[in-house]
């Protein structure tokens, strides 16, 4: 489950009556002569991907928020897989869930020595490493996440990814030891002549209420660090992932009850030495030669599915300036493109719609 707090969100600006008022504007149909491309309620076991809005300053370089990679992905595992991954931890380990207070770090000549932490982690962690698992899961992730990457892709200069780091962290939070996941930015893992720069968490039981309350993932403001001002909070729900690139601010929000488990890796890149993470995104306002004049522009430039361009099509805004498509108000766009797309795409054209103004 992912809760959000858009901006721009009303209510009683999405009311039917106010959306066919804006297509009858523009001589243009109802929405009860218009087909919707949203998937069925009956088809929840089907994974589906979700973009997240993460709040300004969340990215450790600034990046704004419509030009980072962040998305959870529903119903990627099942309950069995997950209570595999559960056993896996408990069995392949050498030392089963601790509290982590020493760090290894290899330096440039290959040696590595040990680091005493001055605190210990707030949760405990068990490592292991299983092939045929880890191929498992990169060969289903890897076809959902690609659609979704490209832009990162493009403006890290990182290649396609290339698998997952073999080290699998199961990560255990226990709610009678205050278990708990501090804010922060999550480093980068160097396996032979790879960098990680995306993080996987898969959760592997439910929250809200189920299995354990709290333990939300909570996307913050790194100047701010208020766990009550996130913008992105991703209740934890049986075989749900979240992919986010490893420079954005997050915690884990304290247990109320009961035992939360997650598994933690990477997508692994073999990044061009001219890219970074670092790099500025996007293109400034009033100088881009790429900047949209339409929506049609927009999808082209999101590659967006022919579905999706037919069903904006048939209400006929696919042609509209950006300016003109804004002329009702930010809310009704929002809430005309929900209604006709789903969540992701809707979201996802809306954000960069707003960014060619």
């Amino acid at each position: 489950m992912v809760a959000e707090n858009n901006l721009g969100d009303d209510d009683s600006a999405g009311s039917v009556d106010t959306q066919d008022v804006f297509l009858e504007m523009f001589g243009l149909p109802t929405f009860s002569c218009v087909s919707s491309v949203v998937a069925d309620d009956d088809e929840n076991d089907i994974p589906s991907v979700k973009q997240l809005s993460v709040p300004q300053n969340c990215s450790r370089y600034i990046h704004k928020p419509c030009d980072v990679a962040s998305f959870v992905i529903h119903n990627f595992l099942n309950a069995d897989e997950c209570q595999e991954l559960i056993h896996l931890a408990n069995t392949l380990s050498s030392t089963g869930f601790h509290y982590v207070t020493e760090a290894a770090h290899t330096d440039e000549e290959g040696t590595t020595h040990i680091v005493k932490l001055q605190e210990a982690n707030k949760h405990k962690l068990s490592v292991f490493e299983h092939a045929p698992t880890t191929e498992n899961l990169w060969k289903n992730l890897e076809t959902i996440i690609m659609p979704h990457i490209t832009t990162f892709m493009k403006h890290t200069l990182c290649g396609k990814p290339i698998g997952l780091n073999p080290r699998l962290r199961v990560l255990r939070y226990d709610a009678p030891d205050k278990d708990v996941f501090e804010p922060h930015f999550d480093a980068t893992t160097r396996v032979n002549e790879s960098t990680s720069l995306l993080t996987v968490l898969i959760y592997l039981n439910d929250g809200g209420g189920k299995d354990f309350d709290g333990g939300e993932t909570c996307f913050l403001d790194s100047k701010s660090m208020k766990l009550n001002e996130a913008t992105a909070i991703v209740t934890p729900s049986t075989g749900d992932v979240v992919v986010f690139e490893h420079d954005l601010f997050h915690s884990s929000a304290p247990l109320k009850f009961g035992t939360k488990h997650i598994l933690r890796t990477d997508v692994l890149f073999q990044p061009d030495q001219e890219g970074g993470v670092e790099l500025p995104r996007g293109e400034s306002k009033g100088s881009s030669e790429n900047l949209a004049a339409t929506l049609f522009d927009v999808c082209q430039q999101l590659s967006v599915s022919e579905d999706v361009q037919n069903a904006l099509g048939d209400i006929g805004l696919i042609d509209l300036s950006i300016e003109a498509l804004f002329n009702p108000g930010e809310a009704v766009v929002k809430s005309i493109l929900r209604d006709v797309l789903d969540d992701h795409n809707a979201d996802m054209i809306f954000q960069a719609a707003m960014d060619c103004r």
